[in-house]
């Protein structure tokens, strides 16, 4: 995001799943005042992110949703790294991806996020 005080948000928010892990009544209003800011911002996708994520922290009161998907080989489409994550390291990734929401790679997996969490 562009927007200094949204980012500085966000940083804030890293910061709070970190040293609480996910409190759903903590973060779904810091959430609901992130997607404030960045509807200045007018940028649908990033606003449409944040809101899927915090009402899937309303309707399941914890982050159950897996945001980092295993390493696959390329051309094998086998599973490189089995490495697992808490819900707290997907919920930041997410976070992290919003930061610098205008990187394109950044943006193609906040739109495959939203998505995947739509259909959650």
């Amino acid at each position: 995001m562009k927007n200094a005080k949204a980012n500085k948000l966000i940083e804030e928010l890293v910061a709070e799943v970190k040293k609480n892990g996910i409190v759903s009544d903590v973060l779904v209003p810091k959430l609901q005042e992130l997607r404030e800011l960045a509807k200045q911002e007018t940028d649908p996708l990033v606003i449409r992110s944040i809101r899927m994520a915090y009402e899937h922290l309303e309707n399941n009161g914890e982050w159950s949703f897996e945001v980092i998907k295993p390493e696959e080989d390329e051309e094998t489409g086998e599973v490189i790294s089995d490495e697992t994550y808490t819900p707290e390291e997907h919920l930041s990734y997410l976070l992290s991806m919003w930061l610098n929401s205008e990187n394109k790679y950044n943006r193609d997996e906040i739109r495959t996020i939203t998505n995947d969490l739509q259909e959650a």
